[in-house]
């Protein structure tokens, strides 16, 4: 069963920016839309580059190396629908940011 681990306070993600941070196993961008933090698979499934360095618009995060663009609400490539990277569960509990870290053990 997932663990939910405190990954990073809320303040730490911006309004439209990323955030890289570690899980027990792999690493998780973090987006703040609207709001709202989102949680996906930190690297590009086409060149591996961290999506958490990308120009975010709106609901899409543009990857800072080859420019494939994800949503960072649902992981998936609104060009190529079938396509997407893993997403991770986010509570905000006061002002620390849970992830649900399927790895860990609880």
């Amino acid at each position: 069963m997932a663990k939910l681990v405190e990954v990073a306070r809320v303040d730490d993600v911006p309004l439209q920016r990323g955030l890289t941070v570690e899980l027990s196993r792999c690493s998780v961008a973090l987006f703040n839309v609207r709001g709202r933090i989102f949680a996906i698979d930190a690297a590009c499934v086409r060149c591996a580059s961290p999506l958490a360095a990308g120009d975010v618009r709106g609901d899409i995060v543009a990857c800072a190396g080859c420019g494939w663009q994800y949503d960072v609400t649902t992981g998936r490539l609104p060009a190529i629908p079938k396509l997407c990277v893993d997403t991770f569960e986010v509570k905000i509990v006061g002002s620390r940011v849970m992830v649900c870290d399927p790895f860990a053990e609880s």
